[in-house]
């Protein structure tokens, strides 16, 4: 009987998945190299690929990737970027968290969603509702840029907060604190270029 209770006891774990994490969303853009580690398996991920409770995404250099999670909140990594999609808020709660490891992306809140969304770097989080953002963690600052709506930037541990109300405006935070909130500029924010002023078409030889 004992040898049959273990051989049994085998065979439910060689057929138990080998993901068992609930999925939260897929790849829907993949640029050279992205890879994404759940669990203890680390796999370089393709469009149509699942993302998990827990994963940590990480892109290359050069590379891209697009997220749509299933309340069709997308997130967009740039380069030499990561970020862990933090469980114990995501799942089946009424908030969202990230954190950014390094790098930047850009994140649009699902479409008429009221779910509050966090993104947390080492030295500051920032809060969100209902609103397009970007974010971009470096090794001693984080700046944060808003497209649309409202977000809040706070200092670690409940400190002190600035508000962006303003589209195309960032700040950046320090161990030294806060800068002055300031339009984005042609340098400022590499990312990518939506809040670039357009340049005018050129006219044509003779054209009024």
């Amino acid at each position: 009987m004992r040898n049959f209770t273990i051989s049994f006891s085998l065979l439910l774990a060689l057929c138990a998945p080998a993901r068992a994490e609930e999925t939260i969303g897929s790849a829907s853009v993949i640029e050279r190299t992205v890879e994404g580690l759940a669990g203890e398996k680390n796999m370089r991920l393709k469009v149509g690929d699942a993302v998990y409770f827990n994963e940590l995404l990480t892109t290359g250099q050069a590379s891209r990737g697009k997220f749509i999670f299933d309340d069709r909140a997308t997130l967009q990594m740039g380069p030499l970027s990561q970020v862990r999609l933090d469980s114990f808020v995501y799942a089946n709660a009424p908030a969202v968290a990230f954190t950014v490891t390094k790098g930047a992306f850009r994140f649009l809140s699902a479409p008429g969603n009221h779910k509050g969304y966090e993104v947390r770097t080492h030295n500051a989080s920032v809060g969100v509702r209902g609103t397009a953002f970007a974010v971009r963690s470096l090794e001693k600052r984080t700046d944060a840029v808003l497209y649309e709506g409202v977000i809040e930037v706070c200092l670690p541990n409940g400190g002190q907060c600035r508000q962006l109300d303003k589209p195309c405006t960032f700040v950046s935070v320090s161990d030294a604190g806060f800068t002055q909130t300031r339009a984005v500029g042609a340098r400022d924010w590499s990312f990518d270029d939506a809040c670039r002023p357009k340049s005018a078409p050129k006219r044509r030889h003779g054209a009024l």
